[in-house]
């Protein structure tokens, strides 16, 4: 198991490169595999800390295409057990202190 997860770990930033590659068809098929990298990354919750801010960017993709693929994995992503940080919540001047 030490040797799977040192591969993982030395793996993912090249999986999170896919994410910001120039041609739609490479991000098409992260977007289309997230489900099977949430799999093998669900037990390295510190992974999370990359892999979550790339599926919002598939998910805000210029193509619609990479953003479909991306949504086809939402139900899966969302059921992931591993411990996902939690975006800042910016709230606004007009909020006050309610």
């Amino acid at each position: 198991r030490p040797s799977e997860i040192a591969l993982l770990q030395r793996i993912l930033p090249l999986v999170v490169a896919t994410i910001d590659d120039r041609s739609w068809r490479v991000r098409w098929t992260a977007a289309a595999k997230f489900a099977n990298v949430i799999t093998a990354y669900d037990g390295l919750p510190d992974a999370m800390h990359s892999l979550v801010p790339a599926y919002e960017k598939l998910l805000q993709d210029p193509e619609a295409e990479v953003r479909t693929a991306a949504t086809f994995n939402l139900a899966f992503v969302a059921k992931c057990s591993a411990r996902v940080p939690m975006a800042p919540v910016n709230r606004s001047p007009q909020d006050g202190d309610k």
